[in-house]
């Protein structure tokens, strides 16, 4: 990376200790993230503790295997400044002509976004880093062996129980509820699906999931289970979208709902998150691209979540 450093960044880059030459900065880097984010926009300033406990867990390890620079987005320089101080890595020049050029190589159409490039020969390889580091739900390793770099260490896949404790004591059903662990004791998978009335992608994307959903009953019964946790504004919007809805759902506004949202990394909607009922392992981060990916064809989403 270091060969091409100044002609991305810039002949200088700011580090906590003042401005630095940036081909030194970044020699014998694996990889290289740039950071576009602002201190205006929620999600950012959301996002931006995740990644720096990602980035120190993979320093930890590996010093060489990850670097990151910052391209702020921010309005004037004292922002810039403020938001800067609480991040770990590098940061371009604020308002420098390289930072501009770089979100159109990057293709930036919204923000946070975390590009990460190869370090040699400074191949992009992923323009969805932010997803990819939520994605991996605290393992380094998995979004690192993604950007084909290899670290070593333990980690133990995060789980979310289909119980009681994740869902709550009982769930929504056509008919009244169900204790939870009844209703999904059976299941092989079980599909937590995050969407809300007011959102017209998610109204756009219920009618496909539905279909998907019965075309998986007709084939079979205990294959998937989706429950339904709902982003609405008020109950009325909630009992009426439901209505139009095949599957389960948690009780409106109840704490183990929002916790899920939580654990689940969810960052917008309509998202769904496909789970392992007997080991709580996540399967599938994206299951609404999986879903729209399939295409109707339920064996390839099935075959790719190992039922």
């Amino acid at each position: 990376m270091s060969f091409a450093a100044a002609e991305l960044f810039g002949n200088e880059v700011e580090s906590k200790n003042g401005l630095i030459n940036a081909a030194d900065a970044f020699t014998n880097k694996k990889l290289v993230g740039v950071y576009f984010s602002a201190h205006w926009c929620p999600p950012c300033r959301r996002f931006t503790p995740q990644l720096a406990e990602f980035y120190s867990k993979i320093k930890d390890i590996d010093s060489d295997a990850l670097e990151i620079i910052f391209c702020s987005c921010d309005r004037d320089e004292e922002s810039f400044r403020d938001y800067y101080g609480s991040m770990p890595w590098l940061s371009m020049i604020f308002q420098s002509a390289e930072c501009d050029t770089l979100q159109e190589k990057c293709n930036v159409d919204g923000i946070p976004c975390l590009a990460i490039f190869d370090g040699s020969p400074g191949e992009l390889l992923d323009t969805e880093g932010v997803s990819t580091v939520m994605g991996c739900r605290g393992n380094s390793k998995k979004a690192m062996a993604r950007w084909n770099v290899k670290i070593d260490f333990e980690f133990a896949e995060p789980t979310i129980p289909c119980t009681a404790a994740s869902f709550g004591a009982s769930l929504v059903t056509k008919s009244g509820e169900s204790p939870t662990e009844e209703a999904l004791s059976s299941k092989k998978l079980v599909g937590v699906y995050f969407s809300a009335h007011w959102c017209p992608p998610c109204r756009g994307f219920t009618p496909k999931l539905a279909e998907f959903y019965n075309q998986v009953k007709a084939h079979d019964a205990d294959a998937l289970e989706i429950v339904f946790s709902s982003c609405d504004r008020d109950e009325d919007s909630f009992k009426s979208y439901y209505s139009d809805m095949p599957w389960l759902a948690t009780k409106f506004r109840c704490a183990e709902g929002e916790k899920l949202a939580e654990n689940c990394n969810v960052s917008g909607i309509p998202h769904l998150v496909i789970i392992n009922r007997e080991t709580g392992v996540i399967v599938d981060e994206n299951g609404r691209s999986t879903v729209s990916a399939a295409s109707g064809d339920i064996q390839a989403a099935l075959a790719k979540w190992k039922v």
